[in-house]
């Protein structure tokens, strides 16, 4: 993994450099440049594969083409024997070098064939072109401006922000993070700040940029019955695994008492020849027998990072690192957990996208009720508040009252798309979740936190050919079968995890913050929004204490003030600390 900078249509080293820094905790192990007159770009390395040549920026052979990523490519080896046979020369080991061969055959359409995570930028001397993509479903970040015929690009907001550009809070992000605790689309909270989407690509010239998608989710056949699909599911998701154990630096794991995380622990373990070093998160009341069940069959090298109440205060360095806002609680575990893996690993395995790929929610159950289709006229506020219901977050009409000034904005916009067609309603649902939960919320949580730790985060259950497998011919109702979520991915690997894993109870992985942070959520909460201005200026200061004063009773809005608490702090570092 990497931190990718850049910019078209200037010559810069000395913002170029600023950029860098403001980058190197994504890459602390190398750090290059390439400068020809109007193209700046750099790259801060991490370095997983190819640790000894595979510094960055790499060209083609006549230095025509050159490329910055921040990727692993774990096909990489099929196609750079693909590419040797069409003649290409290569100089390193490295799987990103082949990133730019692909490009000198297939032009933009390069990402369609990588299987990986990916985020890059390649510029063409002979086009005077320059190509930014993502992966397909968004595990790798990157941002964009373009502003006075300069088009900048970067892995964090942080780095666009060196460019001295005006630092405007954008009222429409601001929106759709109360309502979901997170962006959508292509919005962040910076005005002008936007982020290339998953399975997108951005060709830029001296005349402008154009925005095209080279992938999108494919429509599902469900072909198989439910024994070939067992079979399916356990060959393709280990293979997915399989593929991720590709480094020449040592792994690690992120385990939790959910299947996700131990799936991939039992099929590491099974294909490794060392410990497995395992990191898990203990908070109190939370009951720890399924991990420390799987750390005794799988023999796992473990640590607990306890979750306290005074981990409240670390908020503001975490906030730091999440410059694309997510109001997700898990935030904090997850920067504890990276720092910890830190010290003995350079790159950890996740359970992230297995529920949006085999209906692992709740409310998969909830959308049986046909009443909730959007084909219902009626039904279509109902349907989408009830999405919003998923976030825990604010309504309209809360949001009317909460924000001065507040000016009616549909956050649903971007989202209709996923429910306007005749297929299943749990179909949709996963589609949704795949394009915007997934990427806006969990991935950006996963990739900052671990990042700030200059440890890289990998997901296996979004290996593309894995998940194409699963989305087209695994049928829904074998997804979610009679009341049990991810019904064929337990059946397929039950053999495989400990036995209190049998027939055990869902538990979504949630931090219970009136248990850890107490009544410290509220006093952090007021005194930061005194701090900023905010009530004067943005934030019903009556409103934020009656909802505090309906929590201290309910616990209902607990999600939502600590959305407002990491709102606070975001403000206060990246819109008035630049003032």
């Amino acid at each position: 993994m990497c931190g990718i900078y850049g910019f078209l249509g200037l010559n810069d080293p000395q913002l170029l450099k600023r950029m860098g820094k403001a980058l190197e905790h994504r890459g602390p192990d190398e750090n290059g440049i390439h400068i020809d007159n109007n193209i700046n770009m750099g790259s801060d390395r991490l370095s997983i594969v190819g640790i000894n040549n595979g510094r960055q920026p790499i060209y083609n052979e006549d230095k025509s083409i050159v490329v910055v990523a921040n990727c692993e490519i774990y096909n990489y080896k099929t196609l750079k024997a693909e590419l040797e046979k069409k003649g290409h020369e290569f100089t390193t080991e490295t799987d990103t070098e082949v990133i730019v061969h692909m490009y000198e055959e297939y032009g933009k359409e390069v990402p369609k064939y990588l299987n990986g995570d990916f985020a890059f930028a390649i510029w063409d001397q002979n086009k005077k072109q320059l190509l930014l993509a993502r992966d397909h479903f968004g595990i790798n970040p990157v941002y964009y401006v373009h502003k006075d015929k300069i088009f900048y690009f970067a892995s964090e907001i942080k780095a666009l922000l060196e460019a001295q550009l005006p630092r405007e809070l954008d009222l429409t992000g601001l929106y759709e993070y109360l309502t979901f605790a997170y962006t959508v689309d292509r919005h962040t909270l910076f005005k002008n700040i936007y982020a290339v989407l998953p399975s997108e690509y951005i060709l830029v010239t001296d005349k402008g940029y154009s925005r095209e998608k080279y992938w999108t989710v494919p429509n599902p056949t469900n072909e198989l019955t439910e024994e070939a699909a067992i079979t399916q599911v356990r060959e393709a998701v280990t293979q997915g695994i399989k593929n991720r154990l590709m480094s020449d630096v040592p792994i690690g794991i992120f385990l939790s008492d959910g299947i996700d995380s131990n799936i991939v622990a039992s099929v590491v373990t099974k294909h490794m020849d060392q410990q497995l070093n395992a990191y898990s998160i203990k908070m109190e009341g939370v009951d720890t027998e399924r991990i420390d069940d799987s750390v005794k069959k799988f023999n796992l090298n473990h640590t607990y990072i306890s979750l306290e109440k005074e981990h409240i205060y670390i908020l503001p360095k975490i906030i730091k690192h999440l410059d694309c806002l997510t109001g997700d609680p898990t935030a904090v575990p997850n920067y504890l957990l990276s720092q910890e893996a830190h010290k003995k690993v350079k790159t950890v395995l996740t359970g992230e996208g297995a529920d949006e790929l085999f209906y692992g929610y709740d409310l998969f159950k909830r959308f049986t009720n046909s009443s909730y289709h959007p084909m219902h006229e009626r039904a279509e506020k109902k349907y989408f508040r009830f999405l919003a219901l998923f976030r825990d977050d604010f309504t309209h009409n809360e949001k009317q009252v909460l924000i001065k000034g507040y000016k009616r904005y549909d956050p649903y916009e971007h989202i209709y798309p996923y429910f306007e067609n005749e297929m299943d309603s749990k179909d949709q649902l996963s589609r949704f979740l795949l394009g915007n939960y997934l990427p806006n919320s969990l991935l950006n949580r996963l990739n900052h936190m671990s990042l700030a730790n200059s440890l890289e985060g990998r997901v296996p259950f979004l290996d593309i050919i894995m998940a194409t497998k699963v989305i087209t011919q695994v049928p829904h109702h074998l997804k979610l079968k009679e009341g049990t979520e991810k019904y064929i991915l337990s059946k397929a690997f039950k053999n495989v995890l400990p036995l209190s894993f049998r027939n055990a109870t869902k538990k979504p992985f949630s931090v219970p913050l009136e248990k850890i942070y107490g009544k410290e959520l509220y006093r952090e909460l007021l005194k930061v929004m005194e701090e900023t201005g905010l009530f004067k200026e943005l934030i019903n200061k009556e409103f934020v204490e009656k909802i505090i004063k309906k929590n201290e009773h309910s616990h209902l809005y607990s999600r939502q003030l600590w959305s407002l608490l990491a709102f606070a702090h975001w403000y206060k570092i990246f819109i008035l600390q630049s003032k």
